[in-house]
Parts: structure tokens; sequence; C-alpha cells
């Protein structure tokens, strides 16, 4: 039920993030930043897109200097602020009885974690499975990565499609 607007925040935080670090403006760095943590409230599907705050920018061209890298510390700050914070403000102000409700979601992961273990039994069709869905990203990625080179250009490119970014950054 909220794949779609899940999907949409998504799409419109790591857009807004990627003009951001285009035009050098620390504003739109942010409010990315904060779309995407926002974005892990509504599906936790998101949270996987966290690494883009720190190499989408390396990416984009932006050199390991002061202003850079606190622009990125302070994104991935408003990010995990923006994820976790309203977790933290219901647990600690115990709204609604949350601390019990959250106890009891503990309590229900450990059984199921008894229940259904993960070891490499578990894993394996998994990864038969994305081989089944996805063959090419197996075979071409690790073949286009070892081929580009010297090609700049295209290794930012697989860089960003490996991170989930359809757009190149100039």
């Amino acid at each position: 039920m909220t794949e779609i607007p899940s999907l949409l925040l998504l799409a419109v935080a790591l857009t807004i993030h990627l003009k951001g670090l285009r035009s050098r403006r620390v504003a739109l760095v942010l409010a990315g930043a904060a779309l995407l943590g926002l974005g892990v409230n509504v599906r936790e599907a998101a949270l996987l897109f966290a690494p883009w705050l720190v190499f989408a920018p390396l990416a984009c061209g932006w050199k390991l200097e002061r202003r850079e890298i606190a622009v990125t510390a302070l994104a991935c700050v408003v990010f995990l602020l923006c994820a976790f914070g309203p977790f933290v403000f219901l647990l600690w102000s115990n709204a609604a009885n949350y601390r019990w409700a959250w106890n009891g979601w503990i309590e229900s992961s450990r059984l199921e974690s008894a229940r259904h273990p993960v070891n490499i039994g578990n894993i394996l069709p998994l990864l038969r499975y994305f081989f089944i869905a996805a063959p090419l990203v197996f075979v071409a990625f690790p073949l286009a990565a070892s081929e580009s080179g010297g090609n700049v250009a295209f290794r930012r490119y697989l860089r960003l499609r490996s991170s989930g970014c359809s757009q190149i950054c100039r």
C-alpha cells in the first residue's frame, strides 16, 4: 500500500539531492537528505539508499576538502535525524503506549528468528532467484567495470548506476 508513495518520495529526494550536488547548493543537498530520511518512515527500503549520501558527492566530482566533507557529514546527520528521530521521540515519550508495542515487536522478531534462522542454506536460493531474475547484472556489470579502462565518464556512470541513480553527474 505504501510502495508507490515511497517510490515517489525516494525519486524526489534523490533528484533534489542530485540537483544540489550539481549546483553545489547546500540547502538542496540537505533538503534531499531530509526527504530521504523521511522516506525511511514511509518504507524501510529507503534506508538502503543511505550510502548515496556519501558516494554521490564523490561521483559528482566533489573534492575531499573541508567544506564538502562538512556538507556531506551534515547531510548524513540530517538523514539520521529524519529517519530515526520520530522513533526515538515516540519511544522516549511513550505516546500511545509505544514502548509496550515496541517490546512486543522485538519479542515477535525473536520468535520468528528462532523459527526461521538465517543461514547459508536460506541465502543460496535467494541468490539463485536473483540470478534467474536479472542474469545480466551478474554477467554484464563486472565485465563492463573491467573493460572501462581509463574512461572516467563511463566509470562515473557505472558508480552512479550501481548506487541507484539513473542520471549522470556532469
